[in-house]
């Protein structure tokens, strides 16, 4: 597996401020937020944290591992490890998502904030931040044929 893979390593969030992290973007079921702090740890990354289920769904039990796992041993092989980045877990106190929360609120789009972030969702992902430009010497060689 390719070391660009594996650069962060599972911990808890001891050294996570609320403040360095900014709105990114958001989905159906996640939040994406942009590091903009000075740890080197967070560099050129997001996390991605779960909201509350819609109405109706149930709650299931969200494990990252699975969806990294798919990644790792599906995707990896078909694509090339060197073009992943399944990232890594992260624990965070649910003081850190409530704070986050409030933060974020008045960057949400108002058809995605009527559901909240999932505040007892304490397991996070942190991967790299794709939307930022990476210099060419920071890229894998390009699979195009010249």
């Amino acid at each position: 597996m390719d070391e660009s893979t594996t650069t962060m390593t599972p911990s808890s969030s001891h050294e996570l401020d609320p403040t360095d992290w900014t709105y990114l973007a958001e989905g159906k079921l996640h939040v994406l937020l942009a590091y903009h702090g000075d740890h080197p740890r967070f560099q050129n990354h997001v996390l991605r944290l779960l909201k509350e289920r819609h109405p109706g769904e149930e709650k299931a039990h969200y494990d990252p591992t699975h969806e990294r796992d798919y990644v790792l041993r599906v995707v990896g092989p078909a694509l090339g490890h060197q073009y992943l980045d399944a990232g890594v877990s992260l624990t965070v106190p649910p003081s850190f998502l409530a704070a986050i929360a409030v933060q974020i609120k008045p960057h949400r789009p108002a058809r995605r904030a009527v559901y909240g972030l999932d505040l007892t969702a304490c397991t996070v992902e942190c991967l790299r931040d794709l939307t930022r430009f990476f210099p060419p010497s920071s890229l894998p060689p390009s699979p195009c044929l010249t």
